[in-house]
């Protein structure tokens, strides 16, 4: 059987550049803010990361919301280019994110297509970058019950890749990170891959 296995950076750039929404993220921003339980933390002083651009009306919303200074993360830059007009600066790398810079970091809907090597690097960076009240809030998939074999590229790029909180929790801790809180977790039962999944959230500080 042919191999389905496509780097993901290629992926992305393909969904972006024919302009179908597809897999692109799509929420609204409060959406994500009220399951992350951050939305008292948007404010027009913040300092704000959103991670994965999708069509960009998250960020957008936080323009629409009066904040000031919004930065965005994302692997291919034609996301960067649809929020250009809202965001101080754009990152295609976290390596790139600057240290000691953000109050709140959001990522809704992004950590379920990372495999752990990748989230856990990213994690790291997050938290380099957070000031030092700073929260990240983080989104990310569990199947109740069930065990789901495999982190390719075909798993990633479907935003299939399932964890536990204590999972997640031990990269968070290996990286210099400390829970702050779980947030109320939300299921979602799939007609198309009958999973019957958890969508956790939990809040990061530096330690």
């Amino acid at each position: 059987m042919e191999s389905r296995e496509v780097d993901p950076v290629d992926w992305w750039m393909a969904r972006h550049i024919s302009g179908k929404i597809g897999y692109l993220g799509n929420s609204a921003g409060v959406s994500a803010w009220t399951f992350l339980e951050v939305r008292d933390l948007i404010k027009p002083e913040a300092v704000i990361l959103n991670v994965g651009v999708g069509t960009g009306r998250c960020t957008q919303d936080l323009k629409d919301q009066g904040v000031v200074e919004i930065h965005a993360l994302d692997i291919v830059k034609p996301a960067l280019d649809r929020v250009r007009g809202v965001i101080k600066k754009g990152y295609l790398t976290p390596d790139d994110l600057p240290a000691d810079t953000f109050d709140l970091i959001v990522s809704y809907l992004v950590a379920q297509y990372m495999d752990d090597a990748i989230l856990q690097l990213h994690i790291g960076h997050y938290v380099r970058s957070l000031k030092s009240d700073g929260v990240l809030a983080l989104q990310f998939r569990d199947v109740d019950g069930a065990i789901v074999e495999g982190q390719g590229s075909e798993i990633q790029n479907i935003g299939m890749i399932h964890r536990t909180r204590e999972s997640v929790l031990g990269m968070v801790e290996s990286v210099g990170g400390s829970l702050l809180k779980w947030v109320a977790s939300r299921r979602v039962v799939s007609k198309s891959d009958a999973l019957d999944t958890l969508l956790h959230g939990i809040q990061i500080v530096r330690t």
